[in-house]
């Protein structure tokens, strides 16, 4: 029993010496950490401060300096990628000679051939830093990893030579996994990457060329009003939405005339991202006209169902309902008088788009209404709001929960339509209307149209506010002091207004 005793406090006497010695030895390995950190740091700093002596001299040499070759060849990387990230300009050429001098760039020249990926991005990386690269980095826009060719799209950046434009352009159309670096080099091109852009948006179509259009609305440049054009009437609604914001970015008064016509796409989104460039530089007055037979179109039938031929869930339905909410939404919000030309039929989402507008012209022989209880279901794009709004409740229920269609004549004494002409006439009506509106004070009307709207969502008193509000807004308008003066020198209805 004393023997085993003795064993026990033995291993016990052991195992705390060890755990002593295991104790000293972390903490000196601490403070030999903390003293390599300390003088690494000591000659970072001089290399740095030398360095930035040298720079100062025309003549002097970056590579010669010995605090900065006395460093181990990462920490060199660092020095002069500090330097050329805080300094830019003229002084880069210099840190890039230097990285060449100290075996910097070849070394990660190297590198960029290496099988371990880190290492390819870390070399490229790097040759961004020091301005280098031009033999080995383009061909890495094709590497197998993301990271890589992100990193070689980051690179490009300031390397703006065709071919590799075109390699850049070339992977927004295939690689996802650095499609967003790639944007952002394009967009930091600027003016370099429009020409690349368009001619690649003039020759191309469909979804494929989605990437490039965001790119395009980001450039906004004027070259692009002949792809966006093009592109407006593609097949793809996503594309044609896309293109009516490159559309809204570019502006002029061709931008203007196709985002008009967009306003009667058959696809709710489309419509909504038409109204909203409309919306963000609006011209002076706005038609909506969907031709000489048809005015616009509702929900495709054929979207409620799923593949079997079943109702889509609630969900879906849900979602429909929400697009065509947001493209209605869209062009009430435009700060301008809207005029729908209301010709053929106008049905479902197509009455709900003519509802959205301020006022309504109406060929003679052309059909409204709300159908949509004939199928089971119920307006989803703001008809029995808006409608309800336009003539009552009690005309709404009529037109809704019976689904009939009504002509011209009983759209107008029903309120529904705010003027009947002839068939050939519609478009005219309507363009003497927008016309006349545009040449009046344009921001005095922007805000009668929103405390009308948004007045009849509040009560009296609340709306009676909002005009007070809206009316003093008025008076630090440029049109304010023209008409104001025009009436006192020459009577009412002689000012020229300027929109401001």
């Amino acid at each position: 029993m004393h023997l085993e005793t003795q064993l026990l406090a033995g291993v016990l006497s052991v195992e705390l010496t060890l755990f002593a010695v295991a104790a000293v030895v972390y903490l000196a390995h601490g403070m030999w950490l903390s003293a390599t950190r300390a003088r690494r740091t000591e000659r970072v700093v001089a290399a740095r401060e030398a360095l930035m002596l040298a720079l100062a001299a025309p003549e002097g040499h970056l590579a010669e300096h010995q605090s900065l070759r006395a460093l181990p060849k990462p920490i060199q990387f660092e020095v002069l990628a500090e330097l050329a990230q805080s300094l830019g300009g003229t002084m880069n050429e210099r840190i890039g000679e230097a990285a060449d001098a100290l075996g910097l760039t070849v070394r990660a020249e190297r590198r960029c051939g290496s099988p371990l990926w880190w290492r390819r991005l870390q070399a490229v990386q790097q040759l961004a830093l020091v301005g280098r690269g031009d033999r080995v980095v383009p061909p890495l826009l094709a590497d197998r990893d993301a990271h890589v060719r992100a990193a070689a799209a980051a690179w490009s950046s300031d390397h703006p030579e065709p071919p590799t434009l075109v390699a850049l352009i070339g992977l927004l159309e295939s690689d996802r996994g650095s499609r967003f670096a790639v944007q952002d080099a394009l967009l930091r091109l600027g003016d370099r990457a429009v020409p690349p852009v368009a001619d690649y948006l003039r020759v191309n179509d469909g979804e494929v060329v989605l990437p490039a259009l965001r790119i395009a609305v980001g450039l906004a440049s004027p070259t692009f009003m002949a792809p966006a054009l093009r592109l407006a009437g593609d097949p793809s609604p996503r594309v044609r939405s896309a293109a009516a914001d490159l559309l809204g970015a570019v502006g002029g008064e061709e931008a203007v005339g196709a985002l008009v016509l967009l306003l009667a796409d058959p696809i709710a989104p489309v419509r909504g991202a038409a109204a909203r460039a409309l919306a963000d530089d609006p011209p002076g007055a706005v038609v909506v006209w969907g031709g000489r037979l048809l005015f616009a179109a509702g929900a495709d039938i054929n979207e409620l169902t799923d593949d079997a031929g079943a109702l889509i869930p609630a969900e879906g339905a849900m979602a429909i309902s929400d697009g065509f909410r947001a493209a209605y939404d869209a062009v009430a919000a435009i700060p301008r008088l809207t005029v729908a030309a209301i010709t053929g039929y106008a049905l479902g989402g197509g009455c709900e788009l003519a509802l959205a507008c301020d006022l309504r012209v109406c060929a003679d022989n052309a059909r409204l209404g709300q159908p949509e209880i004939l199928l089971g279901i119920i307006p989803g794009g703001g008809g029995t709001q808006r409608l309800a709004r336009l003539v009552g409740p009690a005309r709404a229920k009529d037109l809704i929960l019976t689904g009939r269609t009504v002509t011209a004549e009983e759209a107008l004494r029903v309120g529904l339509v705010d003027r009947v002409v002839d068939r050939a006439e519609v478009f005219a009506t309507a363009t003497a209307l927008a016309a006349e509106a545009a040449c009046g004070p344009l921001a005095a009307q922007a805000l009668a149209k929103r405390a009308i709207d948004e007045g009849l969502e509040a009560s009296l008193g609340e709306g009676l506010t909002l005009e007070a509000e809206l009316f003093g807004q008025a008076f630090r308008t440029a049109d304010a002091a023209t008409g104001v003066r025009s009436f006192l020198a020459d009577g009412p209805g002689r000012a020229t207004f300027d929109g401001r």
